[in-house]
């Protein structure tokens, strides 16, 4: 039971319970009572208390930042040592890993951009904080999106030729830092001290003088004296040095182990970019080598300070080869440009009149044909209507705002993005047309559910073109979603006075009523905004919000028809360029009736769906998979064999593939009697399976119908079948 003391606490906190346990102190969850919110309090470890605690404390409280916790207090109860801090909300990246949840490229950037950020401000202290422990488990993923550097438990603040070692965590450490841990052993191994050893996670760390250091990634070296983790630190003179650059390679460790879903394993050796993209495959070449370089084995080789590892991230995209080749293509197109504008100047000032009105006829037609090619998915034709028309208008906004439309319509958001980022926004003249491209891009934050950063794009749009309705709609909404209310509702306000429609009002309190919970309030108010919008694209987020609103209710019958007819009136209704996403809110549609109703016809309807997904062009990996489970599920083998075939000329040798082979062979040689089944290709399938799946295993990941696959082969054996 925790000793909530008295005196501090009993007058300022109320222990909420024990986050953890470091070599640095015990955590605990805290309320605090005068400030109104939870805290987190950090009881330093005896043997700290002198050196560490106050010295680190007073530095900390004057440091903030967006990315770090805030330190609020350091005081003294019982004659054990505390510091408060502010409890951050969220989950560690760790915790996320472990949830089987996969990150994207740009959310990577952006928190490796933010970590920078945090450590340039630790680094630039006098002397310098170095963090010590950089790595997925110290890194909270808040609500909002951003990321917050946690634990200062082993963070060193170096100075001359005094050096504190606390410890290091196997595969986030630089070699340095491991070097000098060992130093440090030996150091305390001379004075001849002895310290217990025992087991626990993740960590090792020297917590008092050792003559015995266990290797592997799950040793800790602690003491008990009466019940208390007591922790020696290591300090003298060590030639072995760390410094702001150690901080870089394990951010790099980090980063890679967000992309590939494990730790890099073989430390011995320089990673490359090369063995980046392996695992990751991915990954963008530029910021694979970003990772390399940081997690250089010789400090020299790295990025020498988190100023210019922020500004290679600034250019990932600069270096990237598709990249490359587009931005030679718009070279191209504007050198052209240069020389056709050369001729223009030279022809008579009587003609110029109209071969003006020629060049405008001509771009809008360009403009135009881009749009048809979006709608009948001729990529050819969308990429040569738009080299033409920004050869003829590289300052219009309109053929860049298409050609960024087709990937987000798309799904491409990432992809959208970076075009809009590096390949439109900088060429575009100030004005109406720039607004609706970071209108556009807003969209793309929205949908990827990063209402933060679509919040700040969308005030930019604003800044352009403080007229455009759909501007303060958007804003009104990304605000909701962040649980901004209050500036939602003032941004409705700003719509009112802009001269926002019923339409887009009715929206927007649709999406401030679904922020709060009142999701009858909500779907009253998508219905009459669907009703009342001539907008194509404001009807599609309506229809689809109501969709949203009933799937995430109780599953009914009921609910999932209504699902099923507001997805089929919108289909029919929308512009083909919509389809794509109505088409996948009505396949899982069809799926969940169908296993609440327990009949096979919505299934059927699913699979006639998917199908017409993918002859679209359309189909993904999960596509596929689905058409696949509900073949398998109705017993349809020939299809579901021709489906598998189909996933494996598209996605090679990926075990889940096999895993269904596996699972469809056992199903067929079930339907027949015991004298003619045979499990040998079973056997075949399930082999393979489980060779690919140990080779693609994440790290704290599992797949339940493999381990129920693995146990199905054992019993076939243990019975005689195999």
């Amino acid at each position: 039971m925790i000793n909530q003391g008295t005196g501090e606490f009993q007058n300022t906190y109320t222990i909420l319970g024990e986050i953890g346990k470091g070599g640095g102190g015990t955590v605990l969850k805290a309320y605090h009572k005068r400030l109104q919110k939870e805290v987190v309090l950090k009881k330093i470890h005896s043997s700290l208390k002198n050196r560490n605690a106050r010295a680190e404390t007073d530095i900390l409280k004057n440091l903030k930042h967006a990315y770090l916790p805030q330190v609020l207090d350091f005081f003294e109860e019982d004659g054990n040592i505390y510091t408060v801090m502010d409890y951050i909300q969220g989950k560690s990246l760790k915790e996320c890993l472990d949830e089987g949840r996969a990150f994207t490229q740009e959310e990577i950037i952006r928190w490796f951009k933010q970590l920078c950020e945090a450590l340039q401000l630790l680094h630039e202290q006098k002397p310098p904080i170095i963090h010590g422990d950089v790595k997925p488990a110290n890194i909270m993923l808040t609500p909002d999106g951003n990321i917050c550097l946690i634990d200062f438990n082993i963070s060193g603040i170096f100075e001359g030729e005094d050096a504190v070692v606390s410890g290091y965590t196997p595969g986030y450490a630089s070699p340095e830092q491991i070097r000098c841990y060992q130093q440090a052993v030996e150091l305390q191994q001379n004075r001849s001290h002895v310290a217990e050893v025992r087991h626990e996670s993740e960590k090792t760390e020297v917590l008092t003088e050792s003559t015995e250091v266990l290797q592997g990634e799950d040793t800790e070296i602690l003491s008990e004296e009466n019940g208390e983790e007591k922790k020696t630190e290591i300090t003298g003179i060590l030639s072995e040095k760390m410094d702001e650059r150690s901080d870089l390679y394990s951010l790099g460790a980090t980063v890679y182990h967000l992309l590939t879903g494990a730790k890099y394993q073989e430390q011995a050796k320089d990673i490359t970019d090369a063995d980046i993209r392996n695992a990751a495959p991915k990954v963008s070449e530029p910021l694979a080598r970003i990772i390399a370089k940081c997690m250089a084995h010789d400090a020299n080789g790295r990025y020498q300070n988190t100023a210019e590892l922020y500004q290679a991230l600034q250019n990932v995209y600069k270096s990237d080869r598709q990249y490359q080749r587009l931005l030679m293509q718009q070279r191209v197109i504007r050198i052209a440009l240069c020389v056709a504008v050369s001729g223009f100047l030279g022809m008579a000032f009587y003609g110029r009149i109209r071969l003006q009105y020629e060049k405008d006829a001509r771009y809008l037609e360009l403009v135009a044909a881009e749009r048809q090619s979006i709608q009948t998915g001729e990529e050819d034709g969308l990429a040569t209507a738009y080299e033409q028309a920004i050869l003829l208008y590289p300052e219009r906004a309109e053929a860049y705002q298409i050609r960024a439309e087709s990937y987000y319509q798309a799904g491409e958001y990432e992809e959208a993005i970076r075009f809009l980022t590096e390949l439109a926004i900088p060429y575009v003249e100030e004005g109406p047309g720039l607004a609706n491209l970071y209108l556009l891009m807003g969209d793309c934050y929205f949908e990827m559910e990063q209402y933060e950063q679509a919040e700040e794009t969308l005030l930019l749009a604003k800044n352009y073109d403080s007229t455009n309705e759909a501007v303060y709609r958007d804003l009104a909404a990304a605000r909701a979603r962040a649980g901004k209310l209050a500036e939602a509702e003032k941004a409705v306000a700003e719509a009112e006075t802009a001269g926002l429609a019923d339409d887009g009002i009715a929206y927007i309190n649709g999406e401030i009523a679904y922020a709060r919970g009142d999701v009858v309030e909500a779907d009253q108010c998508f219905e009459k905004a669907l009703e009342l919008a001539d907008d194509d694209y404001l009807r599609m987020r309506a229809c689809l919000m109501r969709v949203r609103i009933r799937a995430e209710g109780e599953q009914t019958k009921e609910g999932c028809m209504e699902r099923v007819e507001l997805l089929l009136a919108a289909d029919e209704e929308l512009p083909e360029q919509y389809e794509n996403v109505i088409l996948e809110e009505l396949a899982q549609a069809y799926i969940d009736l169908a296993n609440i109703t327990g009949e096979k016809e919505p299934d059927l309807l699913a699979v006639s769906t998917l199908q017409k997904i993918i002859e679209k062009g359309w189909g993904s990996y999960l596509t596929h998979q689905n058409l696949v489970i509900l073949y398998q599920k109705h017993q349809m083998f020939a299809e579901e064999q021709a489906q598998l075939d189909v996933m494996q000329d598209l996605y090679g040798e990926d075990y889940r593939i096999y895993k269904y082979r596996s699972l469809m062979e056992v199903a067929i040689q079930n339907e027949k009697d015991n004298s003619e089944r045979s499990y040998e290709t079973f056997r075949e399938y399930y082999l393979r399976a489980e060779e690919l799946y140990q080779e693609q295993k994440k790290e704290n990941q599992s797949d339940a119908q493999m381990q129920a696959l693995a146990q199905l082969y054992q019993d076939m054996i243990d019975g005689g079948w195999l």
